[in-house]
């Protein structure tokens, strides 16, 4: 969704109006993206007449102070206070800007309504109604301060000159179709009613690209025909429009495409010699960096830098890092550049020399590397792993390294436990990282990189952790014990009698897709009635409903019509499990879906989970999200940590696919819930707060 501001003239409170296209008691009057526009705030007030802050029933919440309003009369005062002092400067705006000024000046001279509001909404990041949410409107309001009307001198040579000598960036979008704004304008845009005004003109592109910064499309006339594979100058050109027909980047600029990046717009034509020219605009459509520089396939990373390809004479094209504005050269002969803009924020950039330097969007040097891939920096502990290929040795090498380049552990192991390959070393309970050296022994560290042990018991070369276990063997024979290494106690345990031999017969078994189990048959009819009298179907459809018999008994109702319905057994039929299953799995995998008290996330979807936060269970939980791959797991234990004083738990389920499931349970009910699941072979524990 757009960050934009919105002015409407109306003709009573917002609180009391339909908001819909139609209504005649709304005018609408002028849009801006990415900032407030000095026009906006001056027509609001000045020094001694701020907004008042009012609620709107524009969103759901109709009695918190949400918007701003100055009564019209105020409004004509202060736009012929501006015209009469800057008079001449009006005079001499170039032609359209001089339009612009005219239109504008028409609009608010012939009005005959009561009141001005500015929807300002968007640009208030705090949850709606909240304290923080007054302070930052509060905030938006006396930006009209800057205005001075009873010294003119102050008057004309503060920011109301700026509303003078920049109009392209402080007077806003004038034009009644920005009504579409008391609507969240989508991707999806089918159904809205200015879809037929908008299709008549132009059609999308085949990817149908949507730019939810500036809320627009890449389009091209209806009546041309767009080429992906073949441009000419008759067809090439597009345009970035809004669904409700704000031409954003115009089609007399004949661009190919535009996106939105780093807070800007960036335009390319089509491809010459491999390289596509590049300009920049800002959000509003305004030009920052012309095509006439002659830069090519830019990328922003920040309003402090870019980067941009040349393609040399032998062929090769590399790219160069350049400060912004300024354009000044910060790094040349780079083959690779990639910002983790959601993931760290840093700024890997790749030399053909191989040193790879780190940067922070603004372009300062945090450290350098050489033959070096940086995995992920983990925001929270600020730790990364490192990928190392050196010319005397052609394994690869990993190992930790800190924010600030500090090696923190060597990098010569042969693996570090972690997520993903790019991703931040994983840190278990107490701080402590795995590595297995080349030989395959296993290797504990703590976060300051200090070696607590170095084990004489082997990993597999993938590493395969389980509840602070490493699977592992006491030698590399064929003979030797299979068993797990503890993380903690250091501890060699044996969990049943495997040899090294056995464990990769069993494993080459399940790759063959023989399985290793054994199986069992029961009767459907005989499971059924098992399983339905049972006091575990009962007990933990209670848990489940928090202890309402009604409803436990229609969730086993459910669960049973399901089973049967959905796998189409009839009574005669024979269910055959094996030694992973029991007479409980199968319900489980229903229960697990139609419960209460059981919470499903994707494995990445830290959205969902910080808005559990407006449920009235969690009131009060506030969780500072963290990026990077771990931010889920901090969640969970922020969760988890708010559950705490409220004699609650959180107990986490496995599941045997991507998503994160747990139970919020009362403390003397998860031991209860636990062993029930047990009982239906499912591993779950409480997350320690």
């Amino acid at each position: 969704m757009a960050k934009s501001c919105t002015l409407f003239a109306i003709d009573c409170l917002p609180n009391s109006i339909e908001w819909h296209f139609d209504n005649p008691q709304i005018e609408a009057w002028a849009e801006w993206f990415s900032h407030i526009p000095l026009l906006f705030s001056y027509l609001m007030g000045d020094l001694e007449h701020l907004p008042e802050k009012v609620a709107s029933n524009t969103y759901v919440d109709t009695q918190s102070l949400s918007t701003l309003i100055t009564p019209i009369s105020q409004v004509k005062q202060r736009w012929n206070f501006l015209n009469l002092h800057f008079q001449q400067d009006i005079q001499n705006f170039p032609l359209d800007i001089a339009e612009k000024w005219q239109h504008i000046d028409q609009t608010i001279q012939t009005t005959h309504k009561t009141w001005l509001m500015l929807d300002c909404t968007l640009f208030n990041d705090a949850t709606f109604g909240s304290k923080k949410f007054l302070k930052q409107l509060e905030q938006i309001s006396e930006l009209s301060k800057q205005f001075n009307l009873n010294n003119i001198f102050e008057f004309k040579h503060s920011t109301a000159n700026q509303i003078i000598q920049r109009p392209q960036f402080e007077l806003g979008w004038w034009d009644r179709k920005c009504i579409a704004r008391i609507w969240d304008i989508q991707a999806d845009f089918e159904d809205f009613w200015w879809n037929e005004d908008f299709s008549k003109q132009w059609a999308l592109t085949e990817t149908r690209f949507f730019q939810d910064a500036i809320d627009a499309f890449t389009v091209y006339p209806k009546n041309k025909k767009l080429s992906s594979r073949k441009l000419t100058v008759d067809h090439a050109f597009s345009a970035l429009v809004t669904p409700y027909g704000r031409e954003i980047l115009p089609l007399s600029l004949e661009i190919e495409m535009a996106f939105v990046q780093g807070g800007f717009i960036v335009a390319s034509k089509a491809v010459k010699d491999l390289l596509h020219p590049s300009a920049l605009y800002d959000l509003n459509g305004n030009e920052i960096l012309p095509f006439s520089k002659g830069f090519n396939n830019i990328e922003v990373y920040s309003n402090a830098l870019i980067s941009h390809s040349i393609l040399k004479e032998d062929g090769e094209i590399i790219q160069q890092l350049l400060h912004f504005p300024s354009l000044s050269l910060l790094q040349d002969n780079l083959k690779f550049i990639d910002y983790g803009r959601y993931e760290d924020g840093f700024i890997r950039a790749e030399g053909c020399d191989q040193k790879l330097n780190v940067y922070t969007p603004q372009g300062d040097l945090v450290f350098q590397l050489d033959h070096a891939i940086l995995g992920k920096i983990n925001a929270k502990h600020g730790l990364a792993t490192l990928r190392q290929f050196k010319s005397d040795d052609q394994r690869e090498n990993y190992g930790v390294i800190n924010k600030h380049g500090e090696m923190i552990i060597p990098c010569k192991y042969q693996n570090i436990e972690r997520g993903f390959q790019d991703s931040p070393p994983k840190i278990f309970k107490g701080g402590k990282i795995v590595a297995i050296d080349h030989d395959l022994k296993i290797n504990i560290f703590n976060k300051k990189g200090t070696l607590l042990i170095h084990s004489n018991y082997y990993s597999l070369p993938y590493l395969h952790v389980q509840h602070d276990k490493i699977l592992c063997f006491d030698g590399l024979n064929n003979e030797a014990q299979c068993g797990y290494f503890d993380i903690h106690s250091f501890e060699f345990i044996v969990t049943e009698e495997m040899t090294r031999a056995d464990y990769f017969a069993a494993l080459h078994d399940a790759l063959l897709g023989r399985s290793t189990e054994a199986q069992f048959e029961i009767k459907i009819n005989e499971w059924l009635e098992q399983v339905t009298a049972s006091a575990w179907l009962h007990d933990i459809s209670l848990l489940l409903c928090e202890q309402d018999q009604e409803q436990a008994t229609e969730l086993i109702h459910s669960t049973n019509a399901f089973i049967i319905e959905e796998f189409e057994i009839a009574q005669e039929d024979v269910l055959v499990y094996c030694e992973s299953q029991n007479i409980y799995t199968l319900y489980w995998q229903y229960l697990n879906v139609a419960a209460p008290k059981l919470y499903h996330f994707d494995y990445k979807d830290t959205e969902s989970l910080y808005h559990l936060a407006d449920f009235d269970e969690f009131t009060g939980w506030q969780w500072s999200r963290i990026d990077g791959d771990e931010s889920m797991q901090d969640g969970i234990e922020s969760l988890a940590h708010y559950l705490k004083p409220h004699h609650k738990s959180l107990l986490y389920i496995n599941t045997d696919h991507d998503s994160i499931c747990f139970a919020v349970l009362e403390n003397i009910e998860v031991e209860s819930f636990a062993a029930l699941l047990q009982n239906a072979l499912i591993h779950c524990y409480v997350i320690d707060a």
